[in-house]
């Protein structure tokens, strides 16, 4: 994977998709050495400032990208209808005239083929999709693309520190520059900066180093200058949003799905990859089992990305450096969201686990609009109004 040496957030939501998917995978990973804690004790930095700290939120659960994808991986090779084939790279996709599939591939220095009743597309970001079905003669699905340029470098560290939360600083509109220090199996440790436009972090040490020491001090940064590099810094760069509406082609070919990145991509910096993969992995579990057509399928998949491309793009559209602005709507519900975040940041307990848990795709955004957080939100203008906002981050709403 292009990004396997980045920090990975594993969302509640995804966790719970692929315990369902693979019952215990979860234990696996804690006993492959993944530590996990609650969120509230993590030092969060939104764009109004620091979330409270205290024993609530969800469980999260560290582990790096490799470990997931080899505790997945072992667990699909134990089943015995399935059979993989390593190392090979599909270069064409037919039909042939009874409606069956045929994938050539490049495998072992020749070109082998595969027939197939269904054939479902996970190639990711580089998926050649697009030219297949123009070859096939489908109608080409409308590509929607919101780039604000996001970038980040993160470099694997070791240390006899006893796992802990680490800290997380988001990147905002206001606050370009972010960072993650967080733990990961074997005692290790993953350090993550991130920027913006011509400020994204490079492959240069001494400019990581500068870059992490930008940020606001904390314990956590302050414990990564005891910890010992391991290997060399990682950048990624291809954190566009891109969604290919395949959901509205007509004509779809039965026998053919794309899921994953091949269908929406949306900025790994906010974590929904692994999340919204694993949650369409249930959708089409459920849609084999009922025998559907894959037109609806296809469909059904591409309602799982619908929250997560909302959330991605009405964010990375307020930057400067975006493709495209914000749109109406998008921008009240992110205004909205800013009003319960200062909510959370002022101490409110209540609004801290509700921005949890949307932001982890476990409750909807209508969850910000309950009338608890309605109120709360309220109370705190009519504060900041009568000049009364001293101690509020004390109280809880």
């Amino acid at each position: 994977m292009p990004q396997s040496g980045q920090s990975h957030i594993l969302l509640m939501r995804g966790r719970l998709a692929l315990e369902e998917l693979f019952p215990g995978v979860g234990a696996e990973l804690s006993a492959a050495g993944a530590p996990h804690f609650q969120m509230g004790r993590m030092p969060l930095l939104g764009a109004d400032g620091w979330a409270p700290i205290g024993d609530y939120g969800l469980d999260l659960l560290c582990a790096s990208r490799p470990l997931i994808e080899h505790t997945i991986r072992h667990r699909v090779q134990a089943m015995p209808r399935v059979a993989m084939t390593t190392r090979a790279r599909v270069n064409g996709l037919t039909q042939t005239p009874d409606g069956a599939w045929q994938v050539s591939y490049d495998h072992a220095d020749a070109t082998e083929e595969l027939r197939a009743e269904l054939v479902i597309d996970a190639s990711g970001r580089s998926s050649r999709l697009p030219t297949w079905l123009a070859e096939l003669g489908v109608p080409e699905a409308k590509t929607v693309t919101v780039d604000a340029q996001v970038g980040y470098a993160t470099r694997r560290y070791t240390s006899t520190r006893a796992p802990g939360p680490g800290v997380l600083m988001m990147i905002s509109p206001t606050r370009p520059r972010g960072c993650m220090v967080g733990p990961i199996e074997d005692g290790q440790w993953l350090v993550t900066t991130v920027g913006v436009g011509a400020d994204r972090p490079g492959r240069d040490e001494d400019a990581f180093d500068q870059h992490l020491a930008s940020m606001p001090p904390t314990s956590a940064l302050e414990a990564v200058r005891e910890m010992t590099p391991v290997g060399e810094v990682a950048v990624h760069r291809q954190t566009a949003n891109v969604r290919h509406r395949y959901e509205d082609v007509r004509r779809w070919p039965q026998g053919l799905l794309a899921v994953g990145d091949s269908l929406c991509a949306v900025n790994p910096v906010y974590g929904h990859g692994i999340t919204v993969a694993a949650c369409q992995g249930l959708r089409l579990r459920t849609a084999l089992r009922a025998g559907r057509s894959t037109s609806t399928t296809q469909r059904q998949i591409a309602q799982v990305t619908n929250l997560p491309w909302t959330m991605a793009t009405s964010q990375d559209r307020m930057y400067a450096t975006s493709s495209e602005p914000a749109r109406l709507q998008e921008a009240l519900i992110g205004a909205w969201g800013d009003q319960v975040g200062r909510l959370a940041m002022r101490g409110s307990l209540p609004a801290a686990e509700v921005m949890q848990r949307v932001g982890h795709l476990v409750s909807p955004p209508t969850a910000m609009f309950s009338p608890r957080m309605v109120a709360g939100v309220a109370r705190a203008q009519l504060r900041r109004r009568r000049g009364t906002t001293r101690g509020i981050a004390a109280r809880v709403v």
